[in-house]
C-alpha cells in the first residue's frame, strides 16, 4: 500500500503544486494577507484546489500514457513504466477530482465554479487541444488566470487590470519557457543518439 502511495504521490507531480499558490494573488494584492479568516479561507482552497490539480495530473497521464512511453522523460513515469496500474491510477483519479469538487461546493461556491472552469479546461486540453502549440500556451494562460480569480472572488475582493496583464505576461513567459527548455532537451536527446 505504502508502495502505490508513493507511486500515485509521484504520478500527481507535487511540485506543480506551486502553481496553485496563484490563489492568494488577490489576498496579498488587497493588503489583507493577514486578516486569518481570509487567510484560512484561500489556504483552505489551495489545499482543495491542489487535490483536484493532482488528480488531473494523473488522468492527463493516463490519456498520454501511449505517447509518454516514446518520450526520453516522460517513459519513467510510473504510468507509462507499468509500475503502477492505469485501473488504479484512474480510480484514484475520479475520486480525487469528485472528493474535490464536493469540498469545493461545501467551502465556496464561487471555488467550486472555478474548479469546473478548470476541470473543464484540462479535460479539453488532455482530449484535443495536447498538439496546437498556441492552444497549448493558451490553456497554461487560463489556468492561471483561474486560479487568480478563483482565490479573489473567494475573499470578495477586486483584481487591478495592470495586475491581471502581468498575470498573463508572467504564465506565457513561464509556458514559452518550459516549452523551449523541453524542446531543447528533446534536441539534446536526439543529438546524442545519433552520436
Amino acid at each position: 500500500m505504502a508502495q502505490l502511495g508513493r507511486l500515485l504521490l509521484k504520478e500527481a507531480r507535487p511540485r506543480q503544486v506551486l502553481k496553485n499558490l496563484a490563489l492568494y494573488t488577490g489576498l496579498v494584492f488587497s493588503g489583507w494577507l493577514f486578516i486569518a479568516e481570509k487567510f484560512w479561507a484561500v489556504t483552505v482552497s489551495f489545499i482543495i484546489f491542489s487535490l483536484l490539480t493532482a488528480s488531473v495530473y494523473i488522468f492527463n497521464d493516463i490519456v498520454g500514457m501511449p505517447a509518454d512511453r516514446q518520450h526520453p522523460y516522460k517513459k519513467i513515469r510510473p504510468l507509462a513504466s507499468g509500475r503502477l496500474a492505469t485501473g488504479q491510477a484512474l480510480f484514484f483519479s475520479l475520486a480525487g477530482i469528485f472528493i474535490s469538487l464536493a469540498l469545493g461546493w461545501s467551502v465556496s461556491f464561487f471555488l467550486f465554479l472555478t474548479m469546473i472552469g478548470y476541470l473543464v479546461l484540462q479535460l479539453v486540453y488532455t482530449l484535443s487541444l495536447k498538439q496546437k502549440p498556441f492552444l497549448v500556451l493558451m490553456t497554461i494562460v487560463l489556468g492561471f488566470l483561474l486560479r487568480v480569480y478563483g482565490g479573489a472572488m473567494i475573499i470578495g475582493t477586486h483584481l487591478n487590470v495592470w495586475l491581471l496583464l502581468c498575470i498573463i505576461s508572467f504564465s506565457l513567459f513561464l509556458a514559452v519557457g518550459k516549452r523551449r527548455s523541453e524542446l531543447t532537451l528533446l534536441q539534446g536527446q536526439s543529438a546524442s543518439w545519433r552520436t
